[in-house]
């Protein structure tokens, strides 16, 4: 049997601080059916202090740059992930191939009951792409990122996006030139829109991994977008640094992969995956998968990474005569989830075929509460499961309203 998942950990080096802390946290709960591997490039592997012991868990990828991925720095974070994605398929073959930046929080244990919940509710074998959704109007390739930032793809979300309200104050200086892009007809601005999963945490079944690699290898469009021509309109990048953000690189290349197919399956994390967090933030038991640290790459990880620990572990139970001593400390459950997929209603031309996926397993514990009222955390949902539970909700009134 293949394995679940296999996750690589974005990072130049496993034996850092952080990495090191993390590997504590992903020990709490193994997982065998989960790989976890650390991925650097081969000559960042010549540049580590020591090699790495012979049992070291995770376990290291040493990756080749892709020859399909331009050589400037600018782009080797998503060179990364495309070679971590060729790696595991070939060499791992397991049933979602997913990554994770170095200050993603994660257990295996719960990671396993995510996957096969979602291996449960979604044919395994079919495209899938699971992430949190976030929406661009275009991509600029000279600032290497998305212009015009939409929470969600809507009408509403299309008007503030082209005004750039939500979007970065770097690129005030260039609304001009966007108003003036994006004001086109709007058959082909939302043909050049796109879709993209937040970049901490994110997967695709292996099938849409192999789809995606011949895309990436073999479509011109795919080159031009990973191969430009050096000009010096390009960003500059320091040492180590990417501006070809990996959620928009990879979104950018996902959305055109699978342009107007009915086959992707879009599975949401929403209220799954926890962004930019500290103690006591929104980490609901039942349902949350992952968390993303805030500031933890500048030293403030310690204290938030116990909270969570701290969160999820069981207490030991009395210690007999049999048990092995340095036992690993069981984890709290996650819920399965339940997914039922339906069309996206996504504005992108590109997605006007795909189907979302989400965890309805959610709406157990949820009931409808007034504008203002406190709820407990683990009964809170976002906007989008709201809307979910209530038209769930909604069907379940009127097949019982039909049965009585």
């Amino acid at each position: 049997m293949p394995a679940l998942v296999a996750i690589g950990i974005l990072t130049v080096a496993p034996d850092s601080l952080l990495n090191r802390r993390m590997a504590e946290s992903y020990a709490l709960g193994p997982a065998a059916d989960v790989l976890l591997r650390w991925c650097i490039f081969e000559d960042e592997a010549v540049k580590q202090r020591a090699p790495p012991p012979p049992h070291q868990y995770p376990q290291i990828a040493v990756l080749t740059r892709p020859a399909y991925v331009s050589s400037l720095p600018q782009f080797q974070c998503v060179a990364k992930i495309l070679a971590w994605l060729e790696h595991a398929a070939s060499s791992l073959a397991p049933m979602f191939v997913g990554w994770a930046d170095s200050d993603l929080w994660m257990v295996p244990a719960r990671l396993q009951t995510f996957f096969n919940g979602i291996v449960a509710s979604v044919h395994p074998y079919s495209w899938s792409w699971v992430g949190n959704p976030m929406h661009w109007l275009r991509f600029d390739p000279q600032l290497l990122g998305g212009m015009g930032f939409m929470w969600g793809s809507s009408p509403s979300d299309e008007r503030s996006a082209i005004e750039l309200r939500m979007d970065e104050s770097s690129h005030r200086a260039r609304l001009k030139e966007h108003r003036a892009a994006v004001n086109i007809n709007l058959t082909a601005r939302r043909r050049e829109s796109f879709v993209m999963a937040q970049g901490s945490f994110s997967a695709f079944g292996l099938a849409a991994v192999g789809a995606l690699l011949g895309f990436v290898k073999h479509a011109d469009e795919a080159r031009a977008f990973l191969q430009p021509a050096v000009r010096a309109d390009l960003p500059t990048a320091s040492h180590g640094k990417c501006t070809l953000p990996t959620d928009v690189g990879m979104g950018w290349l996902t959305t055109h992969a699978f342009n107007a197919s009915a086959r992707i399956r879009f599975v949401q994390l929403v209220n799954l995956l926890e962004l930019f967090v500290w103690p006591s933030s929104r980490f609901n038991i039942n349902h949350s998968v992952a968390v993303h640290l805030a500031n933890a790459k500048h030293g403030n990880f310690d204290e938030t990474l116990g909270y969570y620990d701290a969160r999820v572990r069981l207490p030991r139970t009395a210690v007999t005569s049999s048990a092995k001593s340095g036992s690993v400390a069981q984890v709290a459950p996650l819920v399965p989830p339940r997914y039922t997929c339906a069309p996206t209603r996504w504005l992108h031309a590109a997605t006007s075929t795909w189907l979302e996926c989400v965890n309805v397993a959610q709406c157990d514990m949820w009931q409808p509460v007034l504008p203002g009222a406190n709820v407990s955390l683990d009964r809170w949902l976002p906007a989008p499961a709201r809307m979910v539970c209530e038209q769930l909700l909604h069907s379940r009134r009127v097949a019982q309203d039909q049965q009585t």
